[in-house]
């Protein structure tokens, strides 16, 4: 039998002010990944959910993104306390 090795992946940046700098674009694909990395248990959800509570987070964002954003949340949203 082979072992799979698996691909060691990037750090997720969790420093707010550049993630609050980033393109609204950019911080939907982050979104994605911070999401997918809570899932996995490798970054902390509290560091998350004071990027995505902030109102810099959904600056610049059109509707059509804002509510693509909002989805991925709302589908994720188990991940956090109801606090």
């Amino acid at each position: 039998p082979t072992k799979k090795e698996e691909k060691e992946e990037p750090a997720l940046n969790v420093d707010a002010k550049q993630v609050h700098s980033m393109k609204p674009e950019l911080r939907f694909k982050w979104l994605g990944k911070a999401l997918q990395r809570c899932q996995e248990g490798k970054v902390e959800k509290t560091l998350i959910f004071d990027i995505l509570t902030n109102a810099k987070f959904c600056h610049d964002c059109s509707s059509k993104l804002g509510a693509k954003m909002y989805r991925l949340v709302l589908a994720h949203a188990d991940f956090f306390s109801p606090k």
